[in-house]
């Protein structure tokens, strides 16, 4: 049991930085660059520490409440559950705070841009939980 929630994990974490890269730092970079505000130097700590934990939310998510072993269902569940977080803290944050003054086109780039990347994620982990069962 723990090493099915340590596998899913580890793989949603390596998955999501390599996701992220590809989706926010390559094919998205010069859209959020005229739509939303970003650090010019990046923390590599902190973007493993925050994929960590996403990993560790979603995957207790799956395996204890939603009981989710399929790459089909964790695909579904994660672009859901993603959707919905992404859309809240683009929200929340301009109304309390300076740290991401995005507007509406941020909001729908960042969403989508998480919505792709806890799809796939989502799926590394159903998968990773429903291995080895028949």
């Amino acid at each position: 049991m723990h090493t099915k929630f340590l596998t899913a994990t580890l793989i949603r974490t390596i998955v999501g930085l390599a996701m992220g890269f590809l989706i926010f730092g390559l094919a998205l970079a010069a859209c959020i660059q005229e739509n939303a505000s970003a650090n010019e130097t990046q923390n590599m700590l902190w973007l493993v520490l925050g994929h960590i934990a996403f990993a560790v939310l979603l995957t207790i998510i799956f395996q204890r409440w939603a009981g989710i072993k399929t790459a089909g269902t964790g695909a579904k569940a994660g672009a859901i559950i993603s959707l919905l977080f992404a859309i809240a803290y683009n929200w929340i944050y301009p109304g309390t705070t300076d740290l991401f003054p995005g507007g509406l086109v941020a909001t729908i780039i960042d969403a989508l841009g998480v919505m792709i990347i806890w799809s796939i994620t989502g799926a590394a982990i159903g998968w990773a939980l429903g291995r080895g069962e028949a």
